[in-house]
């Protein structure tokens, strides 16, 4: 009898483990499909808005693949430095060409492999409680608000940013946990190389510094203080400050071989045209933006430009003053609970220190792909949130909830990543979902004038100059769509008004000079042309239309000096070249 029960144990537990096993192999077959679905749709789209300059008008990605160039030139607009991100555009290229759904897979996969690191970390917090790093994990591999990092191409530097630092914080922790010096060192080796990749992906990534520690104390249940202090005298401290020294001086080498940063347009960030306290105060009210979109992510936009969002007038404003309080009372709360809660409450502010303008203004004013990494710790919240409900409901009804949320998030990530498709959809419905933004229709603006809907251009770029009538690039294109109308007179207006808002305004002196060159103002043409020559001296075009204006000014010795000029900067001018082989010879021509 004994023999038997001691057999029926034996089999009761290992049912139970296969039973297990099949179980922990379903959840990760539905986070695979989670992570897959909603982005199918996403492999159709094109490249879109900032993939053309950052990717595909990038000469160190489009040529042949070069280490030097990716590591000493910095990213455009001149104050980026991701050399990591660009060698693994550089390398999809080496190897697919410009085939765009190759681009875009790859970034579903490395979303599916971040999700499946958030999983892992998950696990580590919660072991007894396993249900929120799974649902956590689900609710980010569907959320929408990460359309723009994982659709958008250029997004792709917040993920592999989020993937090596997820990979620091696990390797830092390991290594926290061996005993023996050479586990412990190849661990903490993987942890510094994690860091460094990090970084060279994107600059922001050095919140992983903090929340590597902070994850480390909530692991071992420890109060904030006594943690910190702890960390403190471990000194592993100081190879992750090497670390990103080191990379701080690669990024300074880059930036020493080019142009001078420029100032941050007050277009794309008007936070950085303000005082320190509205700033602050706006950044708050943005945070608080950011939380509900998470929560109700139905309107999404790919720009937030001035007008979209003003600073706010006083720091009593309601979303100030929601975005203070969310602060407060989840870092208030951190510190009192300490352990893997408030890791939780504090993640999204860590992560979001360095992007969120309130230490101090950065490129953009708001862009969902900066909540990419955040988003895990607002995740989690809602995952917990999710099992809290559990104790006053019925766990059907719960489980119910919690599956018809995934769902809605689901299908609206699918549904938007239809507006990433091209181009002109994607232009035509952030102006929709942007209203107030200038930079929204003046690109929508450029995508109708594309498709040679000139007059529906005009209007957009109407829209823009009524929004923010001092952009010279939207002077420019108004000026371009009446060019092409054939509206001299406006058109030659709306040139002016550009270089008036910014003289170095190449485009519009080359422009100028050609439309004062086909009325046949050589003086006035023959200045603008200098004019913009000045700025930039290798300019074909510019040196087309000074040779143009001297023979129109009878000056043929001059004239044909110009234009020989032009076809030397460009040599695949046919019309030109047969344009001189028609010209006269001047006595000046033929002399020695």
């Amino acid at each position: 009898m004994t023999e038997a029960v001691a057999s029926e144990r034996v089999v009761s537990r290992a049912t139970t483990t296969h039973l297990s096993a099949r179980s922990v192999a379903l959840r990760w077959a539905v986070l695979a499909c989670a992570v897959v679905f909603p982005y199918l749709n996403a492999l159709q789209a094109d490249f879109v808005f900032d993939d053309w300059i950052q990717i595909r008008g990038n000469p160190a990605i489009g040529g042949e693949f070069d280490w030097f160039k990716i590591l000493a030139v910095p990213l455009f607009p001149g104050n980026l430095y991701r050399p990591l991100t660009m060698a693994t555009f550089a390398a999809d290229h080496a190897w697919f060409g410009w085939q765009a759904w190759w681009f875009h897979m790859v970034n579903v996969v490395l979303h599916g492999i971040v999700t499946v690191l958030v999983a892992l970390v998950g696990f580590r917090l919660f072991p007894t409680q396993p249900t929120i790093a799974w649902l956590g994990a689900l609710l980010f591999a569907v959320h929408p608000i990460h359309t723009e990092a994982v659709t958008g191409l250029v997004g792709r530097a917040e993920l592999l940013a989020a993937l090596f630092g997820f990979l620091t914080m696990l390797a830092a922790v390991r290594a926290q946990e061996q005993t023996a010096d050479g586990p412990r060192r190849a661990w903490m080796a993987l942890a510094l190389g994690s860091f460094i990749a990090a970084l060279l992906c994107k600059e922001s990534a050095i919140t992983v510094l903090p929340l590597v520690f902070l994850f480390r104390i909530a692991l071992r249940g420890e109060g904030w203080w006594l943690g910190l202090k702890r960390e403190a005298r471990r000194l592993d401290w100081v190879a992750f400050v090497a670390c990103a020294s080191a990379v701080l001086v690669l990024r300074a080498l880059a930036f020493a071989s080019g142009d001078a940063e420029e100032a941050i347009d007050p277009v794309d960030n008007i936070l950085a045209s303000v005082p320190g306290y509205q700033r602050v105060a706006t950044a708050l009210a943005i945070q608080w933006d950011y939380l509900s979109q998470f929560v109700f992510p139905l309107v999404l936009s790919a720009d937030y430009s001035y007008p979209q969002i003003r600073p706010v007038e006083s720091a009593l404003h309601f979303r100030t003053i929601a975005g203070c309080a969310a602060l407060l009372l989840t870092v208030v709360w951190a510190l009192r609970r300490g352990g893997a809660v408030g890791f939780m409450l504090l993640f999204p502010w860590v992560a979001f220190s360095i992007t969120s303008n309130l230490l101090f203004p950065i490129g953009t004013v708001r862009g969902e792909r900066l909540a990419y990494l955040p988003s895990v710790g607002w995740c989690w919240w809602l995952a917990a949130l999710l099992v809290v409900t559990r104790r006053y409901v019925r766990p059907s009804v719960a489980a119910v909830a919690a599956a018809g949320l995934l769902l809605a998030y689901g299908a609206r990530t699918y549904a938007r990543n239809f507006d990433w498709a091209d181009q002109a959809t994607l232009f035509a419905r952030t102006a929709r979902d942007a209203p107030q933004s200038t930079k929204a229709h003046k690109n929508h603006a450029v995508a109708l004038r594309d498709q040679g809907r000139l007059n529906e251009a005009l209007a957009a770029y109407g829209r823009a100059w009524a929004l923010y009538p001092f952009e010279e690039g939207v002077a420019f294109g108004t000026g371009e769509v009446h060019d092409r109308l054939g509206h001299v007179q406006e058109a030659e207006f709306w040139y002016k008004k550009a270089i008036e808002l910014e003289p170095r305004h190449v485009g519009s002196w080359n422009n100028l000079c050609r439309l004062l060159t086909l009325q046949g103002r050589w003086s006035e043409a023959e200045q603008a042309c200098r004019s913009g020559l000045r700025l930039q001296a290798a300019n074909p075009n510019l040196w087309k239309g000074l040779g143009l204006a001297w023979l129109g000014a009878q000056k043929i010795h001059e004239g044909r000096q110009a234009l020989e000029i032009a076809l030397r900067l460009n040599p695949n001018d046919g019309a030109l070249r047969e344009y001189l082989e028609t010209l006269p010879q001047t006595a000046e021509d033929r002399a020695p």
